[in-house]
């Protein structure tokens, strides 16, 4: 992960990404990763930071500073691994609702982290059901399922918020048909 060449820093991150255990200077290696500027690698290192055991402040302030990356998978790593870290994520609200749109086809990472943070992501609860809206016209019946999940966690009255965001009748009906039925986290 620390070496000169990239394609096996990258191969080494995937690879330490499946342990359970991280080795002692993985963190390390991944700080010094996310400085290499590579496309592919700063968003798994970058990930790695949040399997710290103990992170210490120049830890989370470069998970900070990874989150305000202008690259989406690395934004997108990094929020997971402030959320990991337990960082409190409330101050990369925009960054979050705009990663949420950027990302809208593949976004169930960012949906559990928005979920994982319970009422203080309520604000969240019409853009989450924006995209219930769009994911059941899309017929995307995964997606749709985890936005549910999410609303439920976040929203203290999901079925109020669907009622007065989601304007179509016909999407209205199986949004609410479909919280009736969700499966709880």
């Amino acid at each position: 992960l620390a070496g000169d060449d990239l394609a096996f820093a990258l191969a080494a991150g995937y690879a330490l990404a499946k342990l359970k255990d991280l080795p002692a200077g993985v963190i390390q290696a991944a700080l010094q990763a996310t400085r290499s500027g590579d496309k592919d690698l700063v968003p798994v290192a970058a990930r790695l930071l949040g399997r710290a055991r103990h992170p210490d402040s120049a830890t989370e302030a470069r998970v900070r500073t990874l989150i305000r990356s202008p690259s989406p998978p690395t934004s997108l790593a990094a929020i997971q691994s402030a959320s990991d870290l337990k960082m409190p994520l409330l101050d990369c609200k925009r960054k979050i609702l705009k990663l949420l749109d950027l990302c809208a086809e593949d976004s169930f990472a960012l949906v559990d982290v928005i979920g994982r943070q319970g009422a203080a992501f309520s604000f969240m609860a019409p853009k989450i059901c924006e995209h219930i809206a769009r994911a059941i016209r899309e017929i995307d019946d995964e997606l749709v399922q985890a936005l549910l999940r999410c609303l439920r966690n976040i929203d203290e009255n999901p079925h109020r918020t669907i009622e007065s965001v989601i304007k179509s009748p016909e999407v209205r009906k199986e949004a609410l048909e479909r919280l009736e039925i969700a499966v709880p986290n």
